[in-house]
């Protein structure tokens, strides 16, 4: 199980930007999904969804401070509307995208690790 939950942390990351739906993660896992998105959430505190909207948010706070344009750092990161994305960002980052990059303001959440430790 392990080792299907960092092949989808790997997929998401190598996919934020384009159209991730639950088919293709659950076809990563080849297994339940209804018992792979509890063991997601009991191990990271996130559902496998809000840990793919978090990640974006956090790719397009890096983006807006490197200088892109709102406009394209919404498309890039899966919104289709300016507004929709500006809603997201602010209810996540509490500032709007401009306010971000006129403010410099960063936050950011870090990509999930999955990994077994055995000392001894």
């Amino acid at each position: 199980m392990v080792d299907q939950l960092q092949n989808v942390v790997t997929y998401i990351e190598n996919h934020l930007g384009e159209d991730l739906s639950s088919d293709e993660l659950v076809h990563l896992i080849k297994g339940s999904a209804y018992n792979f998105n509890k063991v997601f959430l009991a191990l990271s505190g996130y559902s496998v969804s809000e840990y793919i909207r978090v990640r974006r948010l956090s790719e397009a706070n890096k983006a807006l401070l490197q200088g892109m344009s709102v406009t394209d750092v919404a498309y890039r990161y899966g919104y289709n509307s300016l507004d929709g994305f500006s809603r997201a960002f602010a209810a996540w980052a509490g500032l709007l995208p401009s306010e971000v990059q006129r403010s410099g303001f960063s936050k950011a959440t870090p990509i999930l690790s999955f990994k077994i430790t055995v000392n001894g």
